[in-house]
Protein backbone atom coordinates (compact mmCIF):
# COMPACT_ATOMS: atom_id res chain seq x y z
CA UNK A 1 0.00 0.00 0.00
CA UNK A 2 3.13 2.03 -0.21
CA UNK A 3 2.75 5.05 -2.65
CA UNK A 4 5.38 4.88 -4.79
CA UNK A 5 4.82 7.99 -7.00
CA UNK A 6 8.00 9.76 -5.08
CA UNK A 7 10.28 6.90 -4.78
CA UNK A 8 12.97 6.54 -7.38
CA UNK A 9 14.44 2.81 -8.28
CA UNK A 10 18.05 2.37 -9.41
CA UNK A 11 18.21 0.55 -12.80
CA UNK A 12 20.68 -0.40 -15.53
CA UNK A 13 23.19 -3.35 -16.89
CA UNK A 14 24.20 -5.24 -13.78
CA UNK A 15 28.00 -3.90 -13.83
CA UNK A 16 26.66 -0.18 -13.30
CA UNK A 17 24.35 -1.45 -10.39
CA UNK A 18 26.74 -3.10 -8.48
CA UNK A 19 29.26 -0.64 -8.67
CA UNK A 20 26.61 2.31 -7.22
CA UNK A 21 25.59 -0.23 -4.12
CA UNK A 22 29.21 -1.35 -4.05
CA UNK A 23 30.68 3.52 -3.65
CA UNK A 24 27.57 3.15 -0.72
CA UNK A 25 28.65 0.11 0.98
CA UNK A 26 25.23 -1.65 0.41
CA UNK A 27 25.11 -5.39 0.87
CA UNK A 28 23.72 -7.00 -2.04
CA UNK A 29 22.63 -10.40 -3.41
CA UNK A 30 21.19 -11.16 -6.77
CA UNK A 31 18.07 -13.69 -6.92
CA UNK A 32 17.77 -16.39 -9.27
CA UNK A 33 15.46 -14.60 -10.82
CA UNK A 34 18.16 -11.46 -11.32
CA UNK A 35 16.69 -8.91 -9.12
CA UNK A 36 18.58 -7.59 -6.47
CA UNK A 37 18.17 -7.31 -3.03
CA UNK A 38 19.66 -5.29 -0.52
CA UNK A 39 19.68 -3.95 3.03
CA UNK A 40 17.42 -0.41 3.57
CA UNK A 41 19.62 2.13 3.70
CA UNK A 42 18.70 5.89 3.94
CA UNK A 43 21.97 8.12 3.73
CA UNK A 44 22.24 12.03 4.82
CA UNK A 45 24.38 13.42 2.16
CA UNK A 46 26.01 16.74 3.20
CA UNK A 47 26.08 19.83 0.23
CA UNK A 48 29.53 18.75 -1.45
CA UNK A 49 27.82 14.91 -2.03
CA UNK A 50 29.87 13.39 0.73
CA UNK A 51 27.76 10.46 3.13
CA UNK A 52 27.30 12.03 6.41
CA UNK A 53 25.41 9.49 8.02
CA UNK A 54 24.37 5.89 7.03
CA UNK A 55 20.64 4.96 8.44
CA UNK A 56 20.30 1.12 8.31
CA UNK A 57 17.06 -0.84 8.59
CA UNK A 58 13.65 1.35 9.23
CA UNK A 59 13.97 1.92 13.61
CA UNK A 60 14.92 5.27 13.49
CA UNK A 61 14.10 8.18 16.00
CA UNK A 62 12.74 10.77 13.86
CA UNK A 63 14.10 13.43 16.37
CA UNK A 64 17.56 11.72 16.21
CA UNK A 65 17.59 12.27 12.06
CA UNK A 66 16.34 15.90 12.73
CA UNK A 67 19.24 16.54 14.74
CA UNK A 68 21.63 14.98 11.92
CA UNK A 69 20.00 16.92 9.46
CA UNK A 70 19.96 19.83 10.78
CA UNK A 71 23.71 19.18 12.11
CA UNK A 72 24.08 19.20 8.37
CA UNK A 73 22.34 22.32 7.44
CA UNK A 74 23.17 24.89 9.99
CA UNK A 75 27.05 23.27 11.34
CA UNK A 76 27.73 26.02 13.58
CA UNK A 77 24.89 25.70 15.68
Amino acid sequence: GADLADWSFLTGDEARVQAVVAAYGVGTTWTPDGELEHILATFLIDPNGRIVKRYIGLEHEPKTIVADVEAVVFPES
